[in-house]
């Protein structure tokens, strides 16, 4: 007798067989881009959608949330839940944080597209029966997902805890980069204010240094024109000086020689 084929389930989620009150058959058809469609299942504790080792899915791209959002199985379908306070997760080209989901549904974040397959199961009893194949206990398998789940969670809580450190050593280089800032702004503004104090002392020593020199300048014009008015009294002294000698000489040229009389 054939099977029908399936798409492969996602690492360590178990996919019982349908009965009575159990989960819905949950598939997502993956596609990135123009790449081909990859079809996974979702089991029982839900399909998990982030960056980081221990996802279900790991979303391509950079500055990505370590876990962005959840898929998880109900009786009556299926929901999705957003995780992470960042990221542009749309659910059928909308914004969605925690939402239902029906068959046919598309869930988009950035280049990947999930387009969500429900099918609930008929209330029809059905027989399930376990083949033991030796590898491990009846009870052993439960605790390997569990112990797979838990070990994924660990390594999503030491990533996300990685992260943390980073960011606030991040923190405290900024915080030490604007206290540099702020330091060397109140240096600037300190020499801005020097160099207005210096600017206002040169312009006053300029405008000391014109005022004597306006004084000087008067001064010397003064000077210049005492000169002057000297001179010409001076000229005309001498002028006098000259008519009179000129005067005498006429006076005394017909008695002797005027030079003898003023040499005697």
């Amino acid at each position: 007798m054939s099977m029908a084929q399936v798409s492969p389930p996602s690492p360590g989620s178990p996919s019982p067989a349908p009965a009575s009150g159990a989960p819905s058959t949950v598939r997502l058809d993956v596609r990135t881009g123009t790449s081909t469609v990859t079809s996974y299942a979702v089991g029982e504790i839900g399909f998990l959608l982030g960056s980081v080792p221990g996802c279900d899915l790991r979303l391509p791209g950079s500055n990505l949330p370590p876990v962005l959002a959840l898929i998880a199985r109900q009786a009556n379908g299926a929901s999705v839940r957003k995780l992470a306070p960042i990221g542009g997760l749309l659910l059928n080209g909308h914004p969605v944080t925690h939402s239902p989901l029906q068959d046919g549904d598309r869930i988009t974040f950035g280049p990947v597209e999930i387009t969500v397959s429900l099918s609930v199961p008929a209330p029809v009893p059905v027989m399930r029966v376990r083949l033991y194949d030796g590898s491990e206990g009846p009870a052993e398998a439960p605790d390997r997902l569990l112990r797979e789940r838990a070990e994924k969670l660990a390594e999503v809580r030491a990533e996300l805890e990685h992260r943390e450190e980073t960011l606030r050593e991040e923190r405290n280089d900024l915080a030490v980069q604007r206290n540099e800032i702020a330091e060397r702004t109140e240096q600037l503004a300190k020499q801005a204010e020097d160099l207005n104090g210096v600017r206002r002392e040169m312009t006053e020593l300029r405008q000391r240094l014109y005022q004597r020199y306006r004084q000087g300048r008067d001064r010397l014009a003064g000077l210049q024109q005492s000169v002057r008015r000297a001179a010409r009294r001076l000229q005309e002294r001498k002028r006098r000086f000259e008519a009179e000698l000129l005067q005498a000489r006429a006076l005394t040229s017909g008695d002797g020689d005027p030079r003898t009389e003023l040499t005697a």
